[in-house]
């Protein structure tokens, strides 16, 4: 039966030109920067709210989160630039998920209460005294320099392809680049007849590139409900005879198993 699956392949890639790899540079900042912009709303929220260790963190409705949009409008370079809108809008809705799944996780370890061993340590040195920051899973600002830079994009109206092995992938219509892409080292390829879905693009500290492409392809998955009965075997008939010290078995056996029940009988 011909069922549609999902699966990643992950290659190592290159930028197409120099343009092309200032996009995904872009992309990487303005994924960090719109996470970022969350965080520090949360740490507002709380600071004005007297939130207490031990608390769970409130919905994005409650604290009134902007929208991203609204993030988008906020930042402005000194040229009067809304520099947001000059990437791909996945990256930076991307962000936003990643911030309500960081807000779940804390949750569920809040009652633990547990600060970070570097605040205990300077609690204990310097008298310092920790704050919600320093807690365990407490959502933390990315740094440009230890955070993962990536970014997601998925796959509208045949938008992201690839040729001559080749991935091209959508730009903003902002944007000044109108051509990105990443030529593909493929060691193997994508399975016949599959459909990209979505393309994660990632930069080592190393400046390599790579791409995580998830693709469906219909593949034959036999079915179990399906599967022919076979017959069981007809039953054993096994004769104990037990002394003082030890069972001896003694019969003749019936089932697909001889090599254990030799050893059986032997025993």
């Amino acid at each position: 039966m011909l069922e549609m699956v999902n699966r990643g392949y992950m290659y190592r890639a290159t930028p197409i030109s120099q343009e092309a790899e200032t996009y995904f540079r872009q992309c990487f900042g303005a994924d960090r920067k719109v996470y970022n912009l969350h965080v520090a709303h949360l740490y507002n929220y709380l600071e004005k709210n007297n939130y207490q260790t031990g608390e769970k963190l409130p919905s994005a409705k409650k604290m009134n989160m902007p929208t991203v949009s609204a993030f988008k409008k906020q930042s402005v370079s000194e040229d009067n630039v809304a520099y947001l809108y000059l990437v791909d809008a996945f990256a930076s809705n991307e962000a936003k998920q990643h911030f309500n799944k960081a807000i779940t996780a804390f949750n569920k370890m809040a009652h633990k209460k547990q600060y970070k061993k570097s605040a205990l340590k300077r609690q204990k040195t310097l008298g310092i005294e920790p704050t919600f920051r320093d807690l365990k899973g407490m959502p933390k600002f990315h740094a440009r320099k230890n955070s993962k830079a990536s970014y997601t994009t998925y796959n509208q109206n045949g938008n992201i392809y690839i040729k001559d092995d080749v991935l091209y992938l959508p730009s903003a219509q902002k944007s000044s680049v109108k051509v990105v892409g990443l030529t593909l080292h493929t060691h193997r390829p994508l399975p016949q007849g599959s459909e990209i879905k979505n393309v994660t693009v990632t930069m080592n500290t190393k400046g390599q590139f790579h791409v995580s492409i998830c693709v469906a392809f219909p593949m034959d998955i036999p079915s179990i409900a399906n599967k022919p009965k076979t017959k069981s075997k007809a039953p054993f008939k096994v004769n104990v005879k037990r002394t003082s010290k030890h069972a001896l078995i003694a019969g003749t056996f019936t089932t697909g198993w001889s090599k254990y029940m030799t050893l059986t009988t032997r025993r």
